[in-house]
């Protein structure tokens, strides 16, 4: 069925009324996977490489962040809880699971050694200072004294070293820093507050690394089932309970060793199914906030006084077609470059989105050295030629599902438009909206024929990290299944590769071998947001998508 701009409104309005009438001021749900509302100008600048000469950085200060999405209205105050709705449940607590729904939940019990600010610069964080050598391949980290786990236990090299390592451990299925991890053979540990980390190449992007690398406690997470189901790190919030399908909760760490945070005494997360039930329950005052909200419910909110939308200053998200390539039809090449021509994204950004996003084929923001502006129009909409594709290929008439998260009203909408858009061109689709754990694990698995609609990201750091922290470009292991040795030369050459220039030339083969391939293709931008009641102050976003809850604090 053809999929209006009026059309899409009205089930909106019309599915938000319903819910008021049955849930009336408080019942729930929530969505985690959307477009922002006016992001701000980003101001990075293209990432330089962690040194060219040995380099020194030495401050006991507070870890810096990225710039704040909006300025606090007055001083901070300290005291109350925070309730948030997030999405569907989560399906690990895993320290070490990387992913949207983890950054905003189970990360804040965590610190990491380094926190990249909004220019790419490594601040301290664990770690008060480091040392790079001049060829890239070596770091020393010179470790914050006085830190200790949520147990009471000490903070050490050693648990550095520990982390480091256990993300290698391929019986825990969170293989998105194995291959990160992998580039140091050499770990030492000459005292309780230095370790130095070897590579046998020179690694740009090695700060990228220790962004997300979460330090937990060895002695609470000593099995793969703990790690699932508990959470111990030495970070703001300590955990305390996990009630599946109702809520995480944490408290604050009235030990954390940045002094006066956080401002909140708890926090608790919220899991919802529905993500337009959520939108009414954060009216009714259910809740204080809600994690990525549908876009056009994130518009209506942001137009009142009563709340305010915050989004990500220098997203790296997209909303990304994974094309199955071991299962036909997407099994042939000139398929999915087809099919990705059929694909009308403007119209998508233009209707479902109310005209935020940037359409475009390739998974880079303009600020990135692997921009390219051009290139990046490559899959602009023409049915014609993805009909003749087709036919070319000997698939006209060809058959494929359409998979997407059903608590998506976002994702509904673009399988929508692009069923209505397919037809037209002879293809003959299904749209399979799944549910929570069900979606998740078509994710996880590749179990799905066709394309499944899910949020891609990692494009706001080093441009070789996207191929390597994430499932969705990943060269070793990704959602499309797809694999090439040439495509895992040019990411391990992007990955060592020093110079500036050269980087460039492999990035732009990059791009090149994207968009042939056409296994995993972005639709449009989609930064994380959050809209929260008036009085939630203090947000702001890291540069890992992730919200600085531990800044945030409950005003008048």
């Amino acid at each position: 069925m053809d999929v209006s701009e009026r059309s899409t409104r009205r089930r909106t309005l019309d599915r938000r009324a319903a819910l008021r009438l049955a849930f009336g001021a408080s019942t729930a749900s929530l969505l985690a996977a959307c477009a922002p509302i006016a992001p701000a100008a980003p101001t990075a600048q293209p990432p330089a490489k962690p040194a060219g000469s040995t380099a020194t950085t030495t401050t006991g200060a507070s870890p810096v962040s990225a710039a704040p999405s909006a300025p606090a209205a007055a001083q901070p105050r300290s005291g109350g809880t925070l309730r948030v709705g997030i999405g569907a449940d989560l399906t690990t607590l895993d320290a070490h699971f990387v992913g949207n729904s983890w950054f905003d939940t189970t990360w804040q019990a965590y610190d990491r050694l380094v926190a990249l600010n909004n220019k790419l610069q490594p601040q301290p964080q664990l770690a008060e200072s480091w040392e790079v050598s001049p060829d890239l391949k070596k770091v020393t980290f010179k470790l914050r004294k006085g830190v200790t786990f949520h147990s009471g236990r000490p903070f050490t090299s050693d648990d550095v070293k520990w982390n480091i390592l256990r993300v290698r451990d391929p019986k825990l299925g969170v293989a998105q820093l194995t291959n990160m991890s992998n580039w140091f053979p050499s770990i030492e540990t000459p005292d309780l507050s230095t370790i130095t980390l070897t590579s046998e190449q020179p690694r740009p992007a090695l700060f990228d690394f220790f962004e997300y690398l979460n330090i937990a406690d060895q002695t609470v997470l000593t099995t793969p089932e703990e790690g699932k189901v508990r959470i111990a790190g030495t970070g703001p919030f300590v955990f305390q309970e996990w009630i599946p399908g109702q809520e995480i909760r944490f408290v604050k760490n009235k030990n954390y060793w940045q002094s006066g945070k956080p401002y909140l005494d708890g926090l608790t997360f919220v899991p919802h199914r529905d993500a337009l039930a959520m939108v009414v329950q954060l009216e009714g005052g259910s809740i204080d906030a809600a994690d990525n909200p549908p876009t056009a419910e994130a518009a209506r909110l942001k137009q009142g006084s009563k709340f305010r939308v915050v989004s990500d200053p220098q997203p790296g998200q997209y909303f990304i077609l994974a094309a199955q390539v071991t299962r036909p039809p997407m099994d042939n090449k000139l398929v999915r470059q087809a099919l990705q021509y059929g694909v009308d994204r403007k119209r998508f950004v233009d209707t479902v989105l109310g005209g935020i996003g940037e359409p475009g084929a390739l998974p880079w923001p303009s600020f990135s050295p692997a921009y390219d502006a051009a290139k990046n129009q490559r899959y602009a909409f023409d049915p014609a030629k993805a009909s003749t594709l087709l036919k070319q290929a000997g698939a006209d008439g060809a058959e494929f599902d359409i998979t997407y998260s059903a608590a998506s009203p976002d994702a509904a909408g673009l399988a929508q438009i692009m069923q209505a858009d397919y037809t037209k061109i002879g293809a003959k689709t299904t749209l399979r909206g799944l549910e929570g754990l069900a979606f998740q694990n078509a994710l996880n698995n590749s179990d799905y024929r066709g394309f499944i609609i899910n949020l891609g990201g990692y494009a706001e750091i080093d441009p070789s990290s996207l191929f390597t922290i994430g499932r969705t470009w990943n060269f070793s292991i990704n959602m499309a299944q797809f694999k090439s040795d040439q495509y895992t030369q040019l990411v391990t050459a992007a990955g060592s590769e020093p110079d500036p220039t050269k980087r460039k030339q492999i990035f732009d083969q990059l791009n090149d071998l994207i968009l042939d391939e056409a296994f995993v293709v972005p639709v449009t931008s989609a930064p994380a947001k959050i809209a929260a009641r008036a009085g939630v102050e203090g947000i702001t976003y890291n540069q890992h998508q992730g919200i600085n809850f531990s800044d945030v604090w409950l005003g008048a």
